[in-house]
């Protein structure tokens, strides 16, 4: 019988596992074989992926665009098209560039879902959303010096698990930040230093999220990792619901309509649970 993986612990499980037997926690699979009209998957010849409910398979998320990809029956499995969209499309952790092949085995990433392709061309939907956790092991990371490289951070390890707050912390200029680029790969990687003749990576250890490794895989979860700098990203002279729609327009595809915007705009205040009130008040500064 075929497996499938846990999204949690990695664990190969059979196919339509409920529940890991590892590590307990439940698969969330959905298999796709039938349209939600009863039509099945084996006798369409282009299946449509995407944010709205006109698709054949919703992914309902505000990055996803609204007809995101296109998937076209061919005799290796799927051409899978791409349409220019803003948070891409992946095979087994990859970008397409405009399109490419899925065979049976492949996984093809649209947001924080995956698609795995079966033996019959039907597809098996795992959603990561809100179960990620990551895990950095042994980070290391060099600087040029006088008289060859200086560590900054030397085997450093950390673990956060899905919804868990973790916490740094520590005295100016000990490494924090140094700790968190390298978590997840905001260094130049590929940079070496030489010392009598032998190549000294300037970062050393691995991250991995889900059990899949970041440094192979960045681009698949490159737009799911968030990095706030200590300033502000918020300008003082907006209101909250000025500076909101500002940050929807720059980050989110075109294809969203302004009621749409509007509608997560006020989503996003209400779960922040800020009155309506003050919604349009200015935001303001430490000085203002």
């Amino acid at each position: 019988m075929a497996d499938m993986e846990c999204f949690a612990c990695g664990a190969r499980l059979p196919i339509g596992s409920q529940h890991c037997d590892h590590c307990g926690e439940a698969t969330d699979m959905m298999r796709y074989s039938r349209l939600s009209d009863g039509t099945p998957f084996a006798s369409m010849d282009v299946i449509t992926i995407g944010r709205t409910k006109d698709n054949d398979i919703q992914v309902a998320r505000p990055y996803i665009s609204r007809r995101h990809a296109t998937l076209r029956r061919v005799e290796q499995g799927y051409r899978v098209v791409d349409n220019k969209t803003l948070a891409g499309t992946y095979i087994n952790g990859k970008p397409i560039h405009g399109s490419a092949i899925a065979k049976p085995g492949d996984y093809i990433g649209i947001g924080t879902c995956d698609f795995h392709v079966q033996d019959d061309l039907v597809l098996l939907k795992r959603d990561l959303e809100g179960k990620l956790y990551v895990e950095g092991w042994d980070l290391t990371y060099r600087v040029p010096g006088h008289g060859g490289p200086k560590e900054i951070l030397r085997d450093a390890s950390i673990v956060a698990q899905p919804g868990e707050l973790v916490a740094i912390l520590g005295p100016s200029g000990c490494g924090k930040t140094t700790l968190l680029n390298s978590l997840i790969r905001n260094l130049q990687v590929d940079k070496t230093y030489r010392k009598e003749g032998q190549h000294v990576p300037a970062l050393e250890g691995g991250t991995w999220i889900n059990t899949i490794p970041l440094s192979s895989s960045y681009h698949a979860f490159m737009r799911l990792i968030g990095f706030v700098p200590q300033d502000d990203l918020v300008h003082y002279e907006l209101s909250a619901i000025e500076a909101l729609r500002y940050t929807q327009e720059l980050r989110l595809p075109a294809d969203h309509s302004k009621e749409e915007i509007d509608e997560r705009i006020r989503s996003v205040l209400k779960s922040l649970e800020l009155p309506e009130n003050i919604w349009h008040n200015r935001i303001g500064s430490p000085e203002r």
